[in-house]
């Protein structure tokens, strides 16, 4: 009997084994496999493909090399264990090894917002719920922008979620208990939160760096709206998300400052700052965050930050700049203490700076050593030590720099602080000592023999007030070398300096080669605001003169801010010759170099006893030390006057002749024309265009011109170039001889050395003794061409230019009648005019001729006898060219009249 149940109990054992032998993986292994494949592609809404699988339906599987293809992204595993036990007689236990989860940007289309996968999460992590255990090792995600989180563990088993991952060292545990109800704690450095999470409800609580808070709010369809509050205050909060863009605005009070936060961008950034106050202090930029850390792009109170914040455990560095100083400065914070080290450099100044700090609940005492070196030149150390009371907020420091600083005081309900500063002693532009007394909330600043590179010293003594927000500088008035000088404002949280001057001259800081054209006298007022200067200055005088022979300047005033070197000129405005002008640029004192934008209308540039010239300027001027005053841009002529003569030594370069008329060339090409005395110093280059009138009227021309031309060289012997054309005028050969300008013009060139080219067209006389006039070419030795009708030699034509008559054809009998008409010549002798005008007399021509006399006699030849009786007398009134009356008497005095036609054909 017992042999039979024994045989019984083996005969089921060998049968349960061969079942189980039967039912192991190979068999079903197809299967089972795409059934596996199936399930899975549709939870994940994915192609997924399995490399291998192995183990047995009895207890359990593994999987090898799961790659998962989804619209967010692809995922790998490399193993998959599944252990159930003996036909599902335990909770599952799956392991996953080895995954790398890449999540990538949705290609077209709008992006997806983010509640609505924060939501799917959710309902995927709740639905993931089993009483089993599920843990992950040795996983990395990928995120859109190149980042990756490291996970050394993840496990969730009885709805507790908990993951640990790496750099930085994160700890996330979550818990879903009653539907719609879970919860949520993190952990990373020192930040820790935990949050209760009931449908779209949160409340949350954590703490930062040792200081706690407390956030509850609410999570809308597209906002996300609550309510963080701390022990010192209170903010209330607000993040939409508009097309992938989350905007975030924050507004509320922290230990009684006012803060507020307006900044928006994507999920993986880089996030801008539109507008943050942390109380009166504005706060803009951009916050972009990469594998090497925190890039900072910001504008804090007035001063730049760019540069890289990074995190490693407790240790924070910054390098980048602030201001215009670069900085690389590294803290280490631990329990009770904390330290700083780093350089800091700018321009000229380098030094290194080492910070210790401790604290207890009692006390907190702080040193800071820095190493100073200014041009080269190391100085003497400067030393801080402080010690604040925590419970009453007292604070006792002292500081000491070398021979240049001495300070020592404390702060709280008693203040007391004395203070002196040697400026002399450091290597700086500014002379003088600074003493700083405070006890309780009066106090006084006192400078003694403050000066600027050896101009003459100030002393000044200035009363303050300390309040709530600052210094209050009482109002104080000053006698100085300078002029009167008053002083009153505030300095705090807010700077508001206001620096009133009376009359002051300030041309002794300004550069020599710009002095010359600053008014001598100036009242100014200047407001010292956000770490800038602003201002507003104007000349005491009514109007002053400029350097000779320009026109005098009236309403003068400069409007300009002085911030980091640079002194902006907004508007520097006022009449010269009763023409405005205005112009705007910058100072950069430290180079140093200056540059203005000019422009102006009618401005008397030139105001001389020999011309007048009025100018629409549209020109940049520039300065520097080596280069000197530099002017480029366009010039509109809209008036100029000469009035001198030609002739005379050029400077600069050869002289040539024309007739009547001598011209210097330019060494640098053109033709030098008379400048302003002392500008030797300012080179120009401007492109001229006459637009009115431009006239010369002196004893040898009268004519109106047209410009378009180019001025270079010095002020002081300008170069011109271009093209001059004569619409209209005279020009005077001899006593009472006029050419009428019927065409001029004159091509001045570039290169130097080449004669200018000139061409002209007049005419001499009227009617039948009317001479053509024709110069061309090149100026230093033009073609005359003369012609007549009826023709006449050249010879004779010359003379009658010269004489009124052709060469020998004056008689003895006519002696007495020329001399008289050379004497009424003399004396009715005038200059010719640019517009010229004919009268009654201009057009009557009479001469007269003896009986035996073969030429015809010069104009108003009076008979040699002094009678009509043997003369004949002919008189010609010309009504235009083509039309005159003619009046002729004959030799026994009978008088005819006629009316000629006059019409030339070529």
């Amino acid at each position: 009997m017992r042999s039979r149940r024994l045989l019984w109990f083996l005969s089921s054992v060998l049968a349960i084994g061969a079942l189980a032998w039967l039912l192991r993986w190979p068999m079903l292994g197809s299967r089972v496999e795409r059934e596996a494949r199936r399930r899975l592609s549709e939870l994940l809404d994915a192609r997924v493909d399995i490399g291998r699988l192995g183990g047995s339906l009895v207890s359990g599987l593994q999987a090898e090399h799961i790659t998962i293809h989804a619209a967010w992204g692809d995922a790998t595993i490399e193993q998959a264990d599944i252990d159930y036990g003996v036909f599902g007689t335990s909770d599952p236990d799956i392991v996953l090894t080895g995954i790398r989860l890449s999540v990538t940007k949705r290609a077209e289309g709008p992006a997806r917002p983010p509640q609505e996968t924060a939501a799917e999460l959710v309902e995927a992590l709740r639905d993931f719920r089993f009483p089993g255990r599920l843990r992950v090792r040795d996983a990395v995600a990928v995120l859109p922008d190149g980042q990756e989180i490291a996970i050394d563990e993840g496990s969730v088993q009885g709805g507790v979620w908990h993951v640990r991952a790496r750099r930085p060292l994160l700890d996330v545990q979550a818990r879903f208990e009653e539907p719609g109800v879970w919860t949520l704690a993190v952990r990373e450095n020192g930040f820790k939160i935990s949050a209760v999470v009931r449908g779209m409800a949160v409340e949350a609580e954590g703490e930062v760096a040792g200081r706690r808070f407390g956030w509850t709010g609410e999570i809308g369809d597209t906002e996300v709206a609550g309510r963080l509050a701390l022990p010192e205050g209170a903010v209330e909060s607000t993040l939409r998300v508009e097309d992938g863009t989350i905007v975030l605005g924050a507004e509320g009070q922290v230990d009684g400052i006012t803060v507020a936060l307006h900044a928006s961008g994507p999920w993986a950034g880089p996030w801008i700052i539109d507008e943050a106050w942390v109380g009166d202090t504005m706060i803009r930029g951009t916050l972009a965050r990469d594998r090497e850390g925190l890039g900072l792009d910001l504008r804090v109170a007035g001063v730049e930050l760019r540069g890289k914040l990074s995190v490693a455990g407790d240790e924070f560095a910054y390098r980048g700049t602030v201001a215009d100083a670069l900085v690389d400065l590294s803290v280490a914070l631990s329990t009770g203490q904390a330290s700083l080290k780093g350089i800091v450099r700018r321009e000229t100044f380098v030094s290194e700076v080492d910070a210790r700090a401790r604290w207890s609940d009692d006390e907190v005492s702080a040193r800071l050593v820095a190493h100073p070196t200014i041009e080269g030149r190391s100085m003497a150390p400067f030393e801080l030590d402080a010690d604040v009371a925590r419970a009453t907020g007292r604070t006792e420091f002292q500081a000491e720099w070398g021979e240049h600083l001495r300070a020592s005081g404390s702060l709280g309900e008693k203040r007391e602080i004395v203070a002196r500063l040697n400026l002399t002693s450091l290597p700086l532009f500014v002379d003088g000592v600074v003493d700083l007394r405070l006890a309780g909330d009066q106090g006084t600043v006192a400078a003694q023999g403050l000066a600027l590179e050896g101009d003459p010293a100030v002393d000044l003594l200035l009363p303050f007030r300390v309040e709530s927000d600052g210094l209050l500088l009482e109002r104080s008035t000053h006698a100085t070398p300078y002029g009167e000088v008053t002083l009153e404002g505030r300095v705090g949280r807010t700077t508001h300096l206001v620096v009133h001057m009376e009359d002051v001259d300030v041309r002794a800081r300004i550069p020599e080669g710009v002095r010359p054209w600053i008014p001598p006298r100036v009242r100014a007022t200047a407001v010292v605001e956000d770490g800038a200067v602003h201002i507003d200055a104007a000349s005491v005088d009514g109007e002053f003169r400029l350097p000779e022979p320009m026109g005098p300047v009236s309403d003068f005033r400069v409007v300009a801010t002085l911030a980091r070197n640079t002194l902006r000129f907004e508007r520097i405005e006022g009449r010269l010759g009763g023409g405005p002008w205005n112009a705007d640029g910058e100072w950069h004192l430290d180079k140093p170099a200056i540059r203005l934008r000019l422009e102006g209308t009618d401005m008397l540039i030139v105001d001389r006893f020999d011309g007048r010239v009025r100018i629409n300027p549209y020109a940049e001027l520039t300065w520097t030390p080596d280069a000197g005053v530099s002017i480029v841009g366009d010039v509109a002529v809209p008036l100029a006057l000469y009035y001198g003569e030609f002739g005379g030594a050029g400077s600069g370069g050869q002289e040539i002749a024309a007739p009547g008329l001598r011209l210097p060339l330019a060494s640098q090409g053109g033709i030098t024309i008379p400048g302003i005395p002392g500008l030797e110093d300012v080179t120009i280059d401007l492109k001229v265009a006459g637009t009115g009138e431009v006239r010369i009227e002196n004893s040898t021309v009268g004519t109106l011109l047209s410009v378009a031309g180019r001025l270079r060289g010095t002020g002081d012997e300008p170069a011109a170039t271009g093209t001059i054309t004569a619409t209209q005028g005279e020009v005077r050969l001899t006593t009472a001889v006029f050419v009428q300008i019927l065409d001029g013009r004159l091509e001045i060139y570039e290169e130097p050395g080449r004669d200018p080219f000139v061409h002209f067209e007049g005419r001499a006389g009227r009617g039948d003794d009317s001479i053509s006039v024709t110069v061309s070419g090149a100026l230093q030795e033009p073609g005359l061409t003369l012609a007549s009708d009826p023709p006449r030699s050249q010879q004779d034509l010359l003379a009658m230019l010269a004489f009124g008559r052709p060469a020998g054809g004056l008689g003895q009998q006519e002696a007495l009648g020329t001399l008289a008409a050379k004497l009424y010549q003399t004396a009715m002798d005038d200059w010719p005019r640019a517009e010229p005008r004919e009268g009654l007399l201009s057009r009557l021509q009479v001469t007269a001729a003896a009986p035996d006399a073969q030429a015809r006699a010069m104009p108003w030849e009076l008979p040699p006898s002094g009678t009509t009786s043997g003369t004949a007398i002919r008189t010609e009134y010309f009504l235009s060219p083509h039309f005159s009356i003619v009046a002729q008497g004959d030799f026994q005095g009978r008088w005819i009249g006629d009316l000629k036609l006059r019409w030339r054909f070529r």
